[in-house]
């Protein structure tokens, strides 16, 4: 990600991490949880972080 034109480091924290939805950094696989079931969902060409501009 870039701010500025300035790389952001993001660390290795999760991208989603609520009682709702998880996915851990650097994955493409998104956990959605709903009382004791779970949707995942996987997507095998996930966007570049260089494509992002605020």
């Amino acid at each position: 990600m870039t701010v500025k034109d300035e790389e952001v480091d993001l660390g290795p924290y999760p991208r989603w991490n609520n009682p709702v939805v998880t996915q851990e950094f650097g994955t493409t696989e998104t956990r959605f949880h709903r009382d004791d079931e779970v949707l995942v969902l996987s997507s095998s060409m996930p966007r570049p972080a260089s494509t992002w501009r605020l």
